[in-house]
């Protein structure tokens, strides 16, 4: 996402300033933190870089989950994610090599589990 800003920097000098405009990347480097709706209406929460993949999404999910249940046994996550998926915004993160920015997910966003059935 790029970012119109304005600064003012003096070209001569008799004090005058020109008016000067440019563009920079917002970082996507900082951590946001979100939340998971699970199916039976509880949800966790979660952080991830701003520049994470729909892959490394659900890597920190599993990091997350395992670190909630260390007591309970971990749940076997390519069973789980053939037969759900995560969802934004009614948009399916199938797309493991996709940026989540691209879904618009932004800091404080929730996104929900689903059941889903892949067809290989």
């Amino acid at each position: 996402m790029l970012v119109r800003r304005k600064i003012w920097v003096p070209f001569s000098r008799r004090k005058k300033k020109k008016k000067i405009l440019r563009y920079e990347k917002i970082p996507h480097h900082q951590n946001l933190t979100l939340s998971v709706l699970k199916l039976d209406g509880s949800s966790f929460s979660f952080q991830v870089t701003g520049n994470a993949t729909v892959g490394g999404l659900k890597q920190a999910i599993e990091e997350e989950f395992s670190s909630l249940n260390e007591e309970e046994t971990t749940p076997l996550w390519p069973l789980v994610w053939s037969h759900f998926c995560l969802c934004f915004q009614g948009q399916i993160l199938s797309r493991d090599d996709v940026h989540i920015h691209n879904y618009g997910i932004k800091d404080g966003h929730q996104l929900h589990f689903i059941h889903h059935m892949t067809h290989k």
